[in-house]
Protein backbone atom coordinates (compact mmCIF):
# COMPACT_ATOMS: atom_id res chain seq x y z
CA UNK A 1 0.00 0.00 0.00
CA UNK A 2 1.72 3.59 -1.15
CA UNK A 3 2.63 5.56 1.50
CA UNK A 4 0.06 8.04 0.71
CA UNK A 5 -2.67 6.21 1.49
CA UNK A 6 -1.63 5.36 4.72
CA UNK A 7 -1.45 9.43 5.39
CA UNK A 8 -4.88 9.72 3.98
CA UNK A 9 -6.34 6.94 5.83
CA UNK A 10 -4.68 8.23 9.25
CA UNK A 11 -5.26 11.52 8.75
CA UNK A 12 -9.04 11.36 8.12
CA UNK A 13 -9.15 9.02 10.88
CA UNK A 14 -8.07 11.67 13.22
CA UNK A 15 -9.92 14.78 11.59
CA UNK A 16 -13.28 11.97 12.17
CA UNK A 17 -12.06 11.18 15.80
CA UNK A 18 -11.77 15.32 16.37
CA UNK A 19 -15.39 15.88 14.97
CA UNK A 20 -16.63 13.66 17.31
CA UNK A 21 -15.87 15.89 20.33
CA UNK A 22 -18.15 19.21 19.60
CA UNK A 23 -20.87 16.35 18.10
CA UNK A 24 -20.74 14.99 21.47
CA UNK A 25 -21.26 18.07 23.41
CA UNK A 26 -24.30 18.83 21.10
CA UNK A 27 -25.86 15.66 21.61
CA UNK A 28 -25.48 15.63 25.49
CA UNK A 29 -27.66 18.57 25.67
CA UNK A 30 -30.58 16.38 25.70
CA UNK A 31 -29.38 12.89 26.21
CA UNK A 32 -28.19 11.18 29.16
CA UNK A 33 -23.97 10.21 28.90
CA UNK A 34 -24.70 6.49 29.45
CA UNK A 35 -27.65 5.92 27.12
CA UNK A 36 -25.94 8.35 24.87
CA UNK A 37 -22.64 6.42 24.67
CA UNK A 38 -25.01 2.84 24.77
CA UNK A 39 -27.17 3.90 21.80
CA UNK A 40 -23.69 4.70 19.93
CA UNK A 41 -22.32 1.02 20.33
CA UNK A 42 -25.53 -0.26 19.78
CA UNK A 43 -24.74 0.73 16.24
CA UNK A 44 -21.21 0.45 15.68
CA UNK A 45 -20.90 -3.10 17.48
CA UNK A 46 -22.67 -4.89 14.68
CA UNK A 47 -20.54 -3.38 12.00
CA UNK A 48 -17.14 -4.49 13.68
CA UNK A 49 -18.88 -7.59 14.20
CA UNK A 50 -19.93 -7.92 10.23
CA UNK A 51 -16.69 -5.98 9.28
CA UNK A 52 -14.65 -8.56 11.06
CA UNK A 53 -16.79 -11.89 9.87
CA UNK A 54 -16.13 -10.61 6.03
CA UNK A 55 -12.43 -9.88 6.20
CA UNK A 56 -11.52 -12.55 9.37
CA UNK A 57 -14.35 -15.61 8.68
CA UNK A 58 -15.08 -17.07 12.07
CA UNK A 59 -11.75 -16.66 13.53
CA UNK A 60 -12.84 -13.47 14.72
CA UNK A 61 -14.11 -15.36 17.75
CA UNK A 62 -11.78 -17.47 18.64
CA UNK A 63 -10.90 -16.21 22.07
CA UNK A 64 -12.19 -18.40 24.46
CA UNK A 65 -8.62 -19.23 26.22
CA UNK A 66 -8.50 -15.61 26.68
CA UNK A 67 -11.78 -14.29 27.84
CA UNK A 68 -11.10 -12.76 31.00
CA UNK A 69 -8.80 -10.08 28.63
CA UNK A 70 -11.13 -9.15 26.66
CA UNK A 71 -13.52 -8.57 28.81
CA UNK A 72 -10.92 -6.52 31.03
CA UNK A 73 -10.74 -4.41 27.71
CA UNK A 74 -14.41 -4.05 27.05
CA UNK A 75 -14.73 -2.16 30.26
CA UNK A 76 -11.41 -0.36 30.74
CA UNK A 77 -11.57 0.24 26.73
CA UNK A 78 -15.06 1.40 25.80
CA UNK A 79 -17.47 1.26 28.87
CA UNK A 80 -15.53 3.21 31.43
CA UNK A 81 -13.68 5.61 29.05
CA UNK A 82 -17.04 6.29 27.30
CA UNK A 83 -18.89 7.23 30.56
CA UNK A 84 -16.53 9.05 32.34
CA UNK A 85 -16.02 11.19 28.86
CA UNK A 86 -19.76 12.02 28.30
CA UNK A 87 -20.02 12.78 32.24
CA UNK A 88 -17.10 15.25 31.89
CA UNK A 89 -18.30 16.31 28.55
CA UNK A 90 -21.60 17.78 30.26
CA UNK A 91 -19.27 20.16 32.62
CA UNK A 92 -16.16 21.22 29.96
CA UNK A 93 -15.66 22.42 26.52
CA UNK A 94 -15.56 19.96 23.53
CA UNK A 95 -12.02 21.62 22.54
CA UNK A 96 -10.50 21.09 26.25
CA UNK A 97 -11.66 17.84 25.93
CA UNK A 98 -9.97 16.78 22.95
CA UNK A 99 -6.72 18.13 24.57
CA UNK A 100 -6.81 16.15 27.72
CA UNK A 101 -7.80 12.83 25.96
CA UNK A 102 -4.56 13.31 23.91
CA UNK A 103 -2.50 12.98 27.22
CA UNK A 104 -3.62 9.20 26.34
CA UNK A 105 -0.20 7.63 24.97
CA UNK A 106 1.40 9.30 28.61
CA UNK A 107 -0.20 7.03 30.61
CA UNK A 108 0.36 4.02 28.79
CA UNK A 109 3.93 4.94 28.48
CA UNK A 110 3.98 4.70 32.23
CA UNK A 111 1.54 1.44 32.71
CA UNK A 112 3.86 -0.38 29.52
CA UNK A 113 6.74 0.18 32.01
CA UNK A 114 5.24 -1.14 35.24
CA UNK A 115 2.79 -4.28 33.67
CA UNK A 116 4.96 -4.50 30.11
CA UNK A 117 8.66 -3.99 31.90
CA UNK A 118 8.95 -1.50 29.01
CA UNK A 119 12.16 0.95 29.92
CA UNK A 120 11.34 4.54 30.84
CA UNK A 121 14.14 6.47 29.09
CA UNK A 122 15.23 10.07 29.40
CA UNK A 123 13.02 10.97 26.45
CA UNK A 124 9.91 9.10 28.02
CA UNK A 125 10.72 10.87 31.75
CA UNK A 126 11.43 14.49 30.15
CA UNK A 127 7.92 14.00 27.94
CA UNK A 128 6.02 12.77 30.63
CA UNK A 129 6.88 15.71 33.09
CA UNK A 130 6.27 18.57 30.21
CA UNK A 131 2.90 16.70 29.31
CA UNK A 132 1.98 16.97 33.09
CA UNK A 133 2.70 20.19 33.25
CA UNK A 134 0.44 21.63 30.44
CA UNK A 135 -2.10 18.73 32.03
CA UNK A 136 -2.37 20.80 35.25
CA UNK A 137 -2.57 24.07 33.50
CA UNK A 138 -5.44 22.41 31.42
CA UNK A 139 -7.11 21.11 34.46
CA UNK A 140 -8.22 25.01 34.95
CA UNK A 141 -8.77 23.81 38.64
CA UNK A 142 -9.84 27.60 40.12
CA UNK A 143 -12.84 27.95 43.11
CA UNK A 144 -14.58 30.30 40.68
CA UNK A 145 -14.71 27.41 38.13
CA UNK A 146 -15.75 24.44 39.89
CA UNK A 147 -17.73 22.79 36.99
CA UNK A 148 -15.12 23.15 34.56
CA UNK A 149 -12.60 21.52 36.78
CA UNK A 150 -14.64 18.06 37.48
CA UNK A 151 -15.87 18.22 33.65
CA UNK A 152 -11.97 17.93 33.16
CA UNK A 153 -10.68 15.81 35.79
CA UNK A 154 -13.31 12.63 34.41
CA UNK A 155 -12.16 13.56 31.29
CA UNK A 156 -8.36 13.08 32.34
CA UNK A 157 -9.59 9.79 34.07
CA UNK A 158 -11.08 8.53 30.66
CA UNK A 159 -7.90 8.79 28.68
CA UNK A 160 -6.40 6.93 31.79
CA UNK A 161 -9.00 4.26 31.18
CA UNK A 162 -8.13 4.38 27.55
CA UNK A 163 -4.33 4.11 28.76
CA UNK A 164 -5.21 0.76 30.51
CA UNK A 165 -6.96 -0.72 27.56
CA UNK A 166 -4.20 0.22 25.61
CA UNK A 167 -1.76 -2.13 27.42
CA UNK A 168 -4.43 -4.69 27.48
CA UNK A 169 -5.14 -4.82 23.74
CA UNK A 170 -0.86 -4.59 23.83
CA UNK A 171 -1.23 -8.07 25.26
CA UNK A 172 -3.64 -9.46 23.18
CA UNK A 173 -1.81 -8.51 19.96
CA UNK A 174 0.99 -9.99 21.75
CA UNK A 175 -0.90 -13.14 22.00
CA UNK A 176 -1.36 -13.30 18.18
CA UNK A 177 -4.81 -11.44 18.16
CA UNK A 178 -5.37 -9.41 14.87
CA UNK A 179 -6.03 -5.60 15.67
CA UNK A 180 -9.55 -5.86 14.23
CA UNK A 181 -10.28 -8.72 15.82
CA UNK A 182 -9.35 -7.17 19.25
CA UNK A 183 -11.62 -4.18 18.54
CA UNK A 184 -14.64 -6.19 17.43
CA UNK A 185 -14.48 -8.41 20.56
CA UNK A 186 -13.91 -5.21 23.16
CA UNK A 187 -16.70 -3.38 21.60
CA UNK A 188 -19.14 -6.17 22.42
CA UNK A 189 -18.37 -6.62 25.84
CA UNK A 190 -17.88 -3.05 26.22
CA UNK A 191 -21.57 -2.70 25.32
CA UNK A 192 -22.67 -5.31 27.07
CA UNK A 193 -21.77 -3.49 30.15
CA UNK A 194 -22.99 -0.50 28.76
CA UNK A 195 -26.36 -2.44 29.08
CA UNK A 196 -25.89 -3.53 32.51
CA UNK A 197 -25.47 0.22 34.22
CA UNK A 198 -28.38 1.81 32.15
CA UNK A 199 -30.84 0.79 34.33
CA UNK A 200 -28.49 2.55 37.18
CA UNK A 201 -28.07 5.93 34.97
CA UNK A 202 -31.85 7.15 35.81
CA UNK A 203 -32.62 7.85 31.92
CA UNK A 204 -34.65 4.73 30.15
CA UNK A 205 -36.02 7.30 27.39
CA UNK A 206 -35.47 6.43 23.49
CA UNK A 207 -37.56 9.01 22.32
CA UNK A 208 -35.24 11.69 20.52
CA UNK A 209 -36.19 14.01 18.12
CA UNK A 210 -34.54 13.20 14.46
CA UNK A 211 -31.82 15.54 14.64
CA UNK A 212 -30.63 13.19 18.18
CA UNK A 213 -30.95 9.98 16.10
CA UNK A 214 -28.54 11.80 13.43
CA UNK A 215 -26.20 12.89 15.45
CA UNK A 216 -26.12 9.28 16.93
CA UNK A 217 -25.72 7.89 13.77
CA UNK A 218 -22.52 10.38 12.51
CA UNK A 219 -20.74 8.90 16.09
CA UNK A 220 -21.84 5.65 15.53
CA UNK A 221 -20.70 5.62 11.94
CA UNK A 222 -18.16 8.06 10.95
CA UNK A 223 -16.79 8.90 14.59
CA UNK A 224 -16.28 5.29 15.62
CA UNK A 225 -17.00 2.77 12.98
CA UNK A 226 -14.80 3.75 9.96
CA UNK A 227 -11.87 5.72 11.34
CA UNK A 228 -11.31 2.81 13.53
CA UNK A 229 -11.23 0.71 10.28
CA UNK A 230 -8.98 2.97 8.84
CA UNK A 231 -6.47 3.55 11.97
CA UNK A 232 -6.23 -0.26 12.11
CA UNK A 233 -6.07 -1.13 8.45
CA UNK A 234 -2.70 1.72 8.41
CA UNK A 235 -1.45 0.09 11.45
CA UNK A 236 -1.39 -3.56 9.53
CA UNK A 237 0.77 -1.66 6.62
CA UNK A 238 3.11 0.27 8.79
CA UNK A 239 5.03 0.87 11.85
CA UNK A 240 2.86 1.49 14.88
CA UNK A 241 5.82 4.22 15.99
CA UNK A 242 5.04 6.45 12.53
CA UNK A 243 1.19 6.16 13.20
CA UNK A 244 1.16 7.49 16.42
CA UNK A 245 2.31 11.11 15.41
CA UNK A 246 -1.03 11.17 13.71
CA UNK A 247 -2.95 11.54 17.00
CA UNK A 248 -1.63 14.60 17.79
CA UNK A 249 -3.89 15.84 14.72
CA UNK A 250 -6.87 15.35 16.78
CA UNK A 251 -6.94 17.96 19.47
CA UNK A 252 -6.17 20.36 16.39
CA UNK A 253 -9.22 19.03 14.56
CA UNK A 254 -11.28 18.77 17.55
CA UNK A 255 -10.72 22.49 18.27
CA UNK A 256 -11.38 23.84 14.58
CA UNK A 257 -14.36 22.07 14.47
CA UNK A 258 -15.28 23.42 18.14
CA UNK A 259 -14.54 26.82 17.11
CA UNK A 260 -16.62 26.82 13.64
CA UNK A 261 -19.34 24.38 14.68
CA UNK A 262 -20.24 25.49 18.66
CA UNK A 263 -18.11 28.54 18.51
CA UNK A 264 -16.19 27.95 21.82
CA UNK A 265 -14.07 30.56 22.90
CA UNK A 266 -10.31 29.21 22.52
CA UNK A 267 -8.12 31.08 25.31
CA UNK A 268 -4.94 31.61 25.46
CA UNK A 269 -4.27 29.18 28.64
CA UNK A 270 -5.82 26.31 26.55
CA UNK A 271 -3.38 27.21 23.53
CA UNK A 272 -0.43 27.18 25.93
CA UNK A 273 -1.78 23.79 27.84
CA UNK A 274 -2.28 21.89 24.65
CA UNK A 275 1.19 22.94 23.27
CA UNK A 276 2.68 22.18 25.84
CA UNK A 277 1.06 18.73 26.50
CA UNK A 278 1.54 17.54 22.77
CA UNK A 279 5.11 18.34 23.21
CA UNK A 280 5.34 16.43 25.90
CA UNK A 281 3.80 13.34 23.99
CA UNK A 282 5.70 13.75 21.41
CA UNK A 283 9.42 13.27 23.35
CA UNK A 284 8.22 10.63 25.31
CA UNK A 285 7.49 8.98 22.08
CA UNK A 286 10.61 10.00 20.00
CA UNK A 287 12.21 6.86 21.25
CA UNK A 288 10.16 5.02 18.94
CA UNK A 289 10.65 6.77 16.12
CA UNK A 290 14.43 6.41 16.51
CA UNK A 291 14.54 2.62 16.83
CA UNK A 292 11.98 2.58 13.81
CA UNK A 293 14.18 4.53 11.62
Amino acid sequence: MKKVVLVVMAVAASAMWGASFPVIKMGLEEVSPVLFGLLRYMIATPLFILFSLIFYKNGVFSVKKDISLFVALGLTGVTMPTVLQNYGMLHTTAYMSSILQSTGPLFTVILAAYFLGEKLTGYKIAGIVLAFLGTYLALDIRLSNPGSSLGNILVLLSAISYSSGGIIAKTCLNKGYKPVQILTISSIFGTLFLILIMPFSGDMTFSFSTYIWEIILFLAVFSTFFPYVLWYVAMEKTEISRLSFFVYLIPVFATLFSYFVLGEKITLLAVVSAFIIMAGVAIAQTHRNLNAM
